[in-house]
C-alpha cells in the first residue's frame, strides 16, 4: 500500500540522497540514552570518518519512533540495545582496522561492516525495515523501510524475495519474525509462508534470542511446529539436538525453567 511520505518531509527531511533513499535531521529523533553517549563520547571519530554510521537496532527504533510519532502511533522502543553496530562508507578495507583502533576497545570489530557506498549497503539488507543509517547529525532511510514502518508490517528486502514461490530462505523467515515481534509489528506472508523449511537447530537458536526479549510466547505460536508452551519448546529442543552449546546465559535461562517445571510437576 502505498504512503504519504510528504507528511515527514515537509518540516524533517534534510534532503533526498537519491531516488529511494532520504534524509532527516538528527535532533528530529527521539535517540535512546545510550546511543546519544556513544555519539557525543565519540564525536571526534564521527568527525574523522564522515561516512561512519550506527546501524542496526539502535539506527531502526529511532527511526520507527520518529515515524509513529508523526502518524500519531504508539510505540516503546527497546528497553536496551545489545551491542552498536557500524557500517562503515569505504574502498579500502583496511579502514575497518584503524577504525576499530580509534575505537579503543568499546565495539567489538565483527560489528563493524565496510560497504563500497550507502546505496550497496541499503542493498545488502536481509528486510527492508533495516534500511536505515544513524549519524550525529542525519538519519538515512529508504522508501521501503518508511513503507514497512507506516504499515507496521516487516517485509524481507527485494533481493532475498522469490516472487515465483512467494517465499524467501529459512534464515530471513525466521529473523524477520523475530525482529517484528520485537518491534511490536506483523511479519510479512511471504517470512510465514517460508517457516515451514526451518531446522530444529535455528528455531533453538533464535527461540533462545526470544527470550531474550521477552517475546518467546507469540514467537513459538509463530514458529514453532510443536504444540508446546515455548519453555516446554526449549527443554524438548534441547533432548533432540544434545550436542547444542549453551551459553553462560543460555544455560542459566535452561536450569531456570527446568526448576519451574519441576515445581508445577510437584506443587
Amino acid at each position: 500500500m502505498a504512503v504519504n511520505i510528504k507528511k515527514i518531509s515537509k518540516a524533517y527531511l534534510r534532503r533526498k540522497i537519491s531516488r529511494n533513499i532520504l534524509s532527516i535531521r538528527a535532533n528530529a529523533l527521539d535517540i535512546s540514552p545510550l546511543l546519544k553517549s556513544f555519539l557525543k563520547k565519540n564525536a571526534y571519530i564521527f568527525e574523522k570518518y564522515p561516512n561512519l554510521w550506527i546501524k542496526g537496532g539502535g539506527a531502526r527504533a529511532s527511526f520507527i519512533s520518529f515515524v509513529y510519532s508523526k502518524y500519531n502511533m504508539w510505540y516503546k522502543p527497546p528497553e536496551s540495545i545489545r551491542d552498536i553496530d557500524l557500517i562503515l562508507i569505504s574502498d579500502n578495507k583496511e579502514d575497518k582496522i584503524h577504525l576499530y583502533e580509534d575505537f579503543n576497545g568499546q565495539v567489538d570489530i565483527r560489528d563493524i561492516e565496510v560497504q563500497p557506498s550507502i546505496s550497496k549497503y541499503m542493498l545488502t539488507r536481509d528486510l527492508a525495515i533495516n534500511q536505515v543509517a544513524l549519524r550525529p547529525e542525519k538519519l538515512l532511510f529508504s522508501k521501503q523501510s518508511f513503507e514497512n514502518i507506516k504499515n507496521k508490517i516487516v517485509y524481507p528486502a527485494q533481493k532475498e524475495y522469490d516472487s515465483e514461490h512467494g517465499e524467501v530462505s529459512a534464515r530471513i523467515a525466521i529473523r524477520g519474525v523475530l525482529l517484528a515481534l520485537r518491534e511490536g509489528l506483523e511479519p510479512s506472508q511471504a517470512l510465514l509462508n517460508s517457516l515451514y523449511k526451518i531446522s530444529d537447530a535455528n528455531l533453538l537458536i533464535h527461540l533462545f534470542k526470544a527470550f531474550e526479549t521477552g517475546v518467546q510466547d507469540k514467537f513459538t505460536t509463530y514458529v514453532s511446529p510443536y504444540s508446546f508452551s515455548a519453555e516446554k519448546t526449549l527443554l524438548y529442543l534441547l533432548k533432540k539436538i544434545p550436542n547444542f552449546r549453551l551459553t553462560t546465559q543460555q544455560e542459566k535461562l535452561v536450569n531456570l525453567i527446568r526448576r519451574e517445571q519441576y515445581y508445577e510437576k510437584y506443587k
